[in-house]
């Protein structure tokens, strides 16, 4: 019994150690790739993600806008993993069958799409979902956005931004002298 506590005790300090190690060393990487966000390479970067912002908002705003107003800001690679709740909507409100290709971009032309429904989004288990009142001044204000910072390595940044009630990491991805968002996740929610 005591060895077999031994054991269990020294298995827990090793997992730890490398949680420490992994950590500090994602940090580390994070600081090494960070640019200065008043740099010239940072603005296009800054630029993509307020365009990002502006454009969905304005499809909130504007509910029979064309969803394919997203493509000029979003991309669909494999930094946006899938899940099934993802596929579902793909499927349903886009039409297709999602495939290895399919990502941010498709979930996020899904998502506007069943947002101007009264459908039950897939992972309510409460039935419909009160999705909220949605202000929408005419004409729509410039987004008031923090940026924390930028990570960048070759076509590749992620960027950590607050806007509105949320602290945001966002992975972008330059193509043709064009930054576009491949992946966007909230990461807390701040007042």
């Amino acid at each position: 019994m005591k060895k077999r506590t031994i054991s269990l005790l020294l298995a827990t300090f090793c997992i730890a150690v490398l949680a420490l190690v992994v950590s500090w060393r994602e940090s580390n990487v994070i600081k090494q790739l960070s640019i200065p966000l008043d740099s010239p390479e940072a603005r296009p970067i800054k630029d993509a993600v307020v365009q990002g912002i502006k454009t969905e908002s304005f499809l909130f705003c504007n509910p029979d806008s064309d969803v394919n107003l997203l493509d000029k800001v979003y991309i669909d690679t494999f930094d946006y993993r899938l899940n099934r709740y993802d596929k579902i909507l793909i499927a349903r409100y886009l039409g297709v069958r999602p495939e290895k290709n399919y990502g941010y971009l498709s979930f996020i032309k899904a998502y506007h799409l069943w947002a101007r429904t009264d459908d039950t989004y897939p992972t309510s288990p409460l039935g419909k979902i009160d999705k909220g009142v949605r202000l929408c001044p005419n004409p729509l204000p410039e987004p008031q956005v923090a940026f924390e910072s930028i990570a960048l390595q070759n076509r590749k940044t992620i960027v950590i931004y607050s806007h509105g009630a949320y602290q945001t990491e966002a992975v972008l991805i330059a193509i043709d002298d064009g930054w576009f968002i491949s992946s966007s996740r909230n990461l807390k929610i701040i007042f």
